[in-house]
């Protein structure tokens, strides 16, 4: 019989966490409270279930951890250093979404004490795990399906740009829809080779997926377009041949450092580029918020300016004649540049490491795993995290709440169903 922590740790947190996930793209509102209630249940059960000493692990701890742990010490290092340490502290706020990641990971976790008989959690015989990625593919079809109506509503595609049911930033729509259907890829993949009952879910879960891509397509993000092709292309890779990565990344390594060593290539660069100032395309703004995050991080390369120091600074660092969005920045338009204006080079190497070491951890495993039946959910979901990170050439989503919050989720699926890839295959070499 299970204890009351059991319950709490397998039903109540799926629950939560299965709303969250509904919510994801309706309601920053209800995400967050949804996610508040998923923590507290969390958080309570490592107190019951250590004081009814349960089988279940109270908690795994993973390397991946480490880096997560390092960001906040970095992070409360820029509260301590800066000149405006209570408005940095409430721009810190964030760093508690990472617990989504952790906390994701234990609800896949816990798939290995689940007794394979009708009291267990389930919906439609699935596991806690499909229960989640249910709620979250049929809230994102049903919201693909809003689209489509309003798209015929307002006189045709031309006419209509999606941004959810919140009426959302459509940028900050494309990152979150991009990653719930990558998620739902996997679950596609897996249901479509594992679940044979009941048979009208993989005929649901084509709708879902096609209404979801459908919502991807009309937020119209040419950035997010851009970086779903080459997540395609870097996956292809990663999949097909282990050895290209390596290939790649030496190619990348030289030209960046041809790229810093070379100033004739840098003048090269810039005079292809437009002018400064005076830009009021889409594009041309970008270019200038860049420029303008390239002069910060030459400031201040190491420690950077942190989120209160960029906001009272970045009028200092701004170029002549920018317009709109580029003269008031309140992001630099790429993760890459803007993590490395506001945290510095250690920041910067954090938030690498947060996107490298899931590669690392998925190349590391042998190809023979991929007969496990959650190796597809896996993959796609370290493709969902490599759309995040191609995207941040062109977005600024690492410091949006509602996609960062579902970039750890992704993370946390990808840790979670890793190990029970790893647990499967040891039990098989036993």
């Amino acid at each position: 019989m299970r204890t009351f922590g059991e319950k709490i740790r397998i039903y109540i947190i799926t629950v939560f966490v299965a709303f969250y996930a509904a919510t994801s793209s309706a309601s920053i509102s209800l995400q967050q409270i949804f996610y508040a209630l998923a923590l507290l249940s969390w958080l309570l059960s490592f107190f019951l279930l250590r004081k009814s000493g349960s089988a279940l692990p109270a908690f795994k701890w993973r390397t991946y951890y480490w880096l997560p742990v390092l960001w906040v010490v970095w992070r409360l290092f820029h509260i301590a250093i800066s000149e405006f340490p209570l408005k940095e502290l409430t721009q810190a706020r964030e760093v508690w979404l990472i617990l989504m990641l952790p906390l994701t990971a234990d609800i896949v976790a816990a798939l290995r004490v689940l007794p394979q008989d009708k009291k267990s959690i389930q919906l439609l015989g699935l596991s806690p795990l499909y229960f989640v990625l249910l709620f979250l593919v049929i809230s994102g079809a049903l919201i693909g399906l809003f689209n489509v109506i309003e798209v015929v509503k307002s006189g045709g595609f031309t006419n209509f740009r999606a941004a959810g049911l919140n009426n959302n930033n459509a940028l900050t729509y494309s990152g979150a829809s991009a990653l719930t259907w990558m998620l739902a890829l996997g679950f596609l993949l897996v249901v479509r080779k594992w679940q044979t009952r009941p048979r009208f879910l993989l005929p649901l879960l084509w709708v879902c997926f096609i209404l979801m891509a459908l919502a991807f397509i009309l937020a119209k993000s040419r950035g997010g377009f851009v970086a779903l092709i080459l997540m395609a292309g870097f996956m292809s890779l990663v999949i097909l041949r282990k050895k290209a990565i390596l290939a790649w990344g030496a190619i990348l390594a030289l030209s960046l450092g041809a790229w810093f060593s070379s100033s004739s290539l840098r003048n090269l660069f810039y005079a292809a580029m437009p002018k400064e100032g005076s830009h009021s395309g889409t594009m041309e703004q970008r270019l200038d918020m860049w420029r303008a995050g390239i002069k910060m991080i030459q400031a201040k390369p190491i420690v950077g300016f942190g989120d209160a120091g960029y906001t009272a600074h970045y009028h200092e660092y701004k170029v002549e004649g920018a317009v709109d969005v580029a003269a008031a920045a309140s992001h630099l338009h790429n993760d890459f540049l803007n993590t490395w204006a506001l945290y510095g080079a250690v920041g910067f190497t954090l938030f690498m490491l947060f996107f490298l070491w899931p590669l690392y951890d998925f190349v590391r495993i042998d190809t023979q795993t991929r007969s496990h039946p959650y190796w597809p959910l896996m993959a796609a979901s370290l493709a969902g995290v490599y759309f995040m990170f191609f995207n941040g050439l062109s977005q600024c989503h690492f410091t949006d709440e509602e996609v960062q919050t579902l970039l750890w989720l992704t993370i946390g699926v990808f840790y979670g169903t890793r190990d029970q890839i790893l647990v499967s295959s040891f039990n098989a070499q036993v």
